[in-house]
């Protein structure tokens, strides 16, 4: 066989093998091959919070098609338990040789966080709420409202619009009992009392409870699906009060309440739909999964959008380097808001009220 030939074939089985398992970078004297960066997410992909992740990957999805962010993402589903989660990460750092992690829920990250911390291995949450989740942990950032921010604009917006009597409600997971408190500091009227229920659909005790007092108002912090099956169970027990929430309430379970149930429903969000960056995000959401997005899916979306932002110019294994660029990142114009990254990691954006105005969900006052 002609040696030109031959060694032309052979080239050839190389570049397609480089695009085969993830390399795509042309020399100039031939192939050489750069592997792709490898990124780690430890969402939920299976379980009632299913929701959550598969907004999660389609954000990410998205993103990286969008910037061509030149990395591989490795999906690992805790199903709702810590040691799987802990599992997870080990298999990430150990045999994936990952460095930079996206994780989901509050209590889950707190698992596997302090492991992360000793390693300088960099967790970027995802939509976590506990507002002590970055405390003394210099490689665990969030992109999120700002729950302390959030507590106190929930506070002062309910107490403004004249409510004087509430109750508090929260889940019993991390930073549920924090976040009531914080409102509690803020809020000038009475709370009347504060309930915290462990994870169940079963809400009969707190509608009853909430319709013997003389409340005008109920917060409630909570998974949109706990929040939907309250405001269902009270609807039943004929209770009329106002209701309000917090940022993860624009989810399919309040969707798909009777409108009669979910109307008048007020929450705070990170984004405003006059954005010019969240409406492109949205039409090219909807073309490439014909679903309108999600927050998870708006927040996932920029995490990829600052965590390539903080690798320019840094070594894929240098993990300081990265950290110091997003404690760096200010004034973000991403499709979840507007966001800054404050030196303990947690993100800070701007807040809106939002309602649910025949049906749908639409801007506060409009």
């Amino acid at each position: 066989m002609d040696k030109k030939l031959l060694f032309f074939g052979i080239c050839l089985i190389l570049v397609v093998l480089a695009f085969f398992i993830g390399y795509a970078k042309i020399g100039f004297f031939g192939v050489s091959f750069v592997e792709k960066n490898k990124i780690g997410a430890i969402i939920p992909l299976s379980g009632e919070l299913a929701y959550m992740g598969e907004s999660m990957q389609k954000g990410i999805g998205l993103a990286i098609k969008d910037t061509n962010f030149n990395i591989s993402i490795i999906y690992e589903d805790f199903q709702g338990k810590k040691d799987v989660a802990v599992n997870a990460y080990n298999k990430l750092t150990q045999l994936d040789n990952v460095n930079y992690i996206f994780g989901s829920q509050s209590g889950v990250i707190l698992s596997y966080s302090p492991l992360a911390k000793e390693q300088h291995k960099i967790v970027f949450a995802i939509g976590t709420a506990n507002p002590g989740l970055t405390t003394n942990n210099g490689f665990l950032f969030r992109n999120n409202l700002y729950t302390a921010d959030e507590a106190e604009f929930n506070a002062k917006q309910i107490f403004n619009l004249g409510y004087k009597n509430i109750i508090l409600i929260a889940h019993n997971q991390p930073g549920g009992k924090e976040y009531l408190n914080i409102f509690s500091e803020k809020y000038k009227g009475d709370v009347l009392f504060q309930e915290v229920f462990q994870n169940s659909l079963d809400f009969k005790d707190i509608a009853l409870k909430i319709k013997n007092s003389k409340a005008d108002a109920v917060f409630v912090y909570s998974y949109s699906s706990e929040l939907a099956e309250l405001m269902k169970e009270s609807y039943s027990l004929g209770l009329n009060t106002n209701w309000f929430s917090l940022f993860c309430t624009e989810e399919n379970a309040i969707r798909d309440l009777p409108k009669n149930v979910k109307e008048g429903l007020v929450y705070s969000y990170p984004i405003n739909y006059k954005n010019n960056q969240y409406s492109e995000f949205s039409k090219n959401y909807f073309e490439e999964y014909g679903i309108k997005p999600d927050l998870f899916a708006a927040l996932a979306y920029d995490n990829i959008q600052m965590l390539k932002l903080a690798m320019e110019g840094c070594d894929y294994k240098d993990v300081t380097c990265v950290k110091n660029n997003l404690l760096k990142i200010e004034n973000f114009n991403g499709v979840s808001g507007e966001t800054t990254i404050d030196a303990e990691g947690d993100s800070h954006k701007q807040i809106y009220l939002k309602t649910i105005k025949n049906g749908e969900f639409v801007m506060f006052g409009e």
